[in-house]
């Protein structure tokens, strides 16, 4: 069954959410309401992960996803481990579930506007372990923490959020010292420098 786009549940990244990284300007917009228009009339023989897939990857290259949070898991993991092997970017809100709130049987026909909103506040990440990605849901994911750019901002079209020697592994270093102080709590929203 199709999740109405104004009865979603809870997405906690909704405190940390930012809008792209720029306005969606006119002709970007225009473009993925007339794409999602012709997708969601597409015969039936073009199947949800077509749909999904053509759908998310135009978005991303006008607008990748952007990592709005970091679980205390993976700041550790950062600043132990000095990369991104074993991290992944996760949706509070499953792309599954957006996509049958978009694309499903029992989704409402969306306005150019509902579903520009929708999409793109469903479309931010929280940078988590493996093992924290590894079961649906958001419940069970370490303590998030804000994240600002440009740290952890994957290029369009790239799945794999950069872990670098000079800008995320001391932010994260200095993000868990400042954890372990106290100086800094789950849910803080401001830049970690």
């Amino acid at each position: 069954m199709a999740i109405n786009p104004g009865n979603f549940p809870f997405n906690p990244l909704d405190h940390f959410f930012y809008p792209p990284a720029q306005p969606i300007d006119p002709p970007a917009g225009d473009f993925l309401f007339d794409l999602y228009s012709l997708l969601r009339n597409a015969p039936p023989t073009i199947g949800p992960w077509p749909r999904q897939r053509t759908f998310e990857a135009a978005a991303d290259a006008l607008y990748p996803w952007r990592i709005v949070a970091i679980s205390i898991d993976a700041i550790r993991h950062v600043a132990n481990l000095q990369g991104a092997a074993g991290l992944r970017r996760a949706h509070a809100v499953s792309r599954n579930q957006r996509y049958l709130s978009i694309f499903g049987q029992e989704a409402q026909p969306l306005t150019r506007a509902e579903l520009l909103n929708f999409f793109f506040q469903n479309d931010t990440c929280a940078l988590v372990t493996t093992v924290e990605n590894a079961t649906d849901g958001f419940a069970h994911w370490s303590n998030l923490f804000s994240v600002a750019p440009p740290y952890f901002q994957a290029a369009a079209g790239r799945f794999r959020a950069p872990v670098r020697l000079g800008l995320e592994v001391p932010w994260a270093v200095n993000m868990l010292l400042r954890i372990n102080s106290g100086d800094v709590l789950p849910g803080w929203v401001a830049d970690a420098q």
